[in-house]
């Protein structure tokens, strides 16, 4: 017995968008990545990776807004200031 055609397009459709929301963040080319902090540093079982580049933030910003949709959270909406006094800037 198959299963009734809505239910299998329903399941593709959820099999895809379970694999585009899996899908990596590509690092920036010729971005390098730095040094882990120090582990008493983090929240245990935290992780993350760090990278740097010396291109300009702008151009930074227009390569990866050819890969996908930009989405700001409402509370970095309001013009924020850094602990130096730099405006946060938006892309």
């Amino acid at each position: 017995m198959h299963a009734p055609r809505s239910i299998r397009i329903l399941v593709s459709a959820i099999a895809i968008a379970m694999l585009v929301a899996a899908k990596t963040l590509s690092i920036y080319p010729g971005a390098t990545k730095l040094p882990p902090p120090d582990p008493k540093d983090l929240i245990p079982g935290e992780h993350f990776d760090s990278y740097l580049t010396s291109d300009p933030f702008e151009k930074v910003v227009a390569y990866y807004k050819t890969l996908g949709k930009e989405s700001v959270p409402s509370f970095l909406k309001k013009t924020q200031k850094l602990p130096n006094g730099l405006e946060l800037r938006n892309t």
